[in-house]
């Protein structure tokens, strides 16, 4: 699945690369830590935002036994944040 990587896209994949997103077992709910914004267990959610990165194949769950685990960025994902860095 293609992409267009918009603002709100790319401050996710920047929360995610700092490890402020969890991530529940199935991907079913996703929380960003980031904000402070507690509408959540632990933040906002972030769930439809982090379904579609995955599904483009952008960011996946870390490996891990628990319910909740941090998100981390593909090779892919990675890619998409480096190009559009702001220099």
């Amino acid at each position: 699945m293609s992409m267009y990587p918009t603002p709100s896209r790319l401050s996710l994949l920047d929360e995610i690369a700092r490890g402020e997103v969890l991530v529940s077992e199935y991907g079913e709910a996703c929380y960003s830590l980031d904000d402070g914004l507690l509408t959540g267990p632990w933040g906002h959610r972030v769930t439809a935002k982090w379904q579609e990165m995955e599904r483009a194949g952008w960011v996946r769950r870390t490996k891990s036994k628990e319910r909740w685990a941090a998100g981390e960025l593909t090779t892919a994902g990675k890619a998409v944040l480096k190009d559009n860095a702001d220099d």
